[in-house]
């Protein structure tokens, strides 16, 4: 941080930004704190006054907090099927159990959680809400534990972990803001300002990934045209060909790291 700058910090959940606040209370710069969605991060700072930024730095994974929270994130916790980071948001995990139907579920499943099993589970909740409805986390963990062979369960996450994944990303419509907002935020680097992204799965990874390579290869032109038409420059460097991995002391002082990576641009 530079001294005397201003760090911007945002997040949805008003508890969260209190923490990071009181955590910021002593750092050399003014701390701005905006309750709000990262999807919506470059209207956020223009209605603040702030119209350039010298870096960015996403984390697009859970907290603690979120997971030993209420909202029904994680499925070692028993909680209500939620996953709204925001109650504007249309519905809930348990409103789309209840009302998809089994191809509408299945494909969700598999293109969100890139669940291997996910018409199988599709069709067992179908089954399933008939005679109870599934509301609770703990109620679609137990479905899924016994729709999928115990041969076939994953050796390093669990069962479940995948289609509880893929409803948090359709409730929340995370990589549609993962892109939108990395969208809309390159044009407001400053030439030498970064962009730097953590993500803790493959889909989130490709999303910015392909998100950031837009800005670096901007050109439209079909593959067979011999010179550039569209005009578009590049504005961003990718500085990570690979994402960068958490060492292996990392991930023992802290095992939620051990899916992180980390992609950075820098704009030019």
């Amino acid at each position: 941080m530079v001294r005397g700058g201003l760090l911007v910090i945002l997040d949805e959940r008003p508890e969260a930004l209190a923490v990071a606040s009181a955590r910021l209370a002593g750092a050399p710069v003014r701390v701005l704190a905006i309750q709000g969605n990262f999807r919506r991060l470059p209207q956020l700072l223009r209605a603040h006054g702030v119209s350039e930024v010298g870096g960015v730095l996403y984390d697009q994974g859970l907290s603690s907090a979120d997971l030993e929270g209420d909202l029904g994130y994680s499925f070692q916790r028993d909680a209500p099927l939620d996953m709204r980071r925001s109650l504007s948001a249309p519905q809930s995990a348990a409103d789309l159990l209840a009302t998809l139907d089994a191809k509408s579920l299945g494909r969700l499943l598999r293109e969100y959680g890139e669940e291997p099993w996910a018409e199988r589970i599709a069709h067992a909740v179908v089954r399933e809400r008939v005679r109870e409805p599934i509301t609770r986390t703990s109620q679609f963990v137990s479905l899924i534990e016994r729709t999928v062979p115990r041969r076939a369960w994953p050796k390093d996450i669990h069962v479940a972990t995948k289609s509880m994944m893929a409803l948090r990303y359709a409730v929340n419509d995370d990589l549609g803001a993962i892109r939108e907002s990395i969208e809309g935020i390159v044009p407001m680097l400053r030439v030498g300002g970064r962009c730097v992204c953590i993500s803790f799965c493959s889909l989130e990874d490709r999303a910015v990934k392909q998100a950031m390579r837009a800005y670096e290869h901007p050109c439209i032109c079909p593959k067979d045209m011999p010179v550039c038409a569209c005009g578009r420059q590049p504005m961003l460097k990718v500085l990570t060909k690979r994402a960068v991995r958490p060492s292996e002391a990392e991930i023992a002082a802290n095992r939620r790291a051990r899916s992180a990576a980390l992609r950075a641009a820098e704009r030019i």
